[in-house]
C-alpha cells in the first residue's frame, strides 16, 4: 500500500533500481505522491503503475515529471 511505497521511495537502498513495477497495487494518491517526492522519480528507467489506484491529477503529475517512463 501507500505506507510501503514511501519507505520504498525514502530508502537509500533502491538508489541503484532502474525498473519499478507496482501494477495492481493499491498505492493510491500518497503513495503516488511520495514517489514523486522521491529522487526515483529522476533515476528509474521504467515505472509501472497501471491499476494503482491513482486518482487523474497525480497521474499527469507523474506523466509531466517522468514522460514516458511511467505508466499509469
Amino acid at each position: 500500500g501507500a505506507e510501503g511505497v514511501a519507505a520504498l521511495a525514502a530508502s537509500q537502498h533502491v538508489a541503484t533500481l532502474r525498473v519499478l513495477v507496482l501494477s495492481s497495487n493499491p498505492i493510491s494518491d500518497a503513495g503516488a505522491e511520495a514517489l514523486l517526492r522521491s529522487p526515483l522519480a529522476d533515476s528509474l528507467e521504467r515505472l509501472d503503475l497501471h491499476q494503482c489506484g491513482i486518482g487523474p491529477h497525480l497521474q499527469l503529475a507523474l506523466r509531466k515529471k517522468m514522460g514516458p517512463r511511467v505508466r499509469t
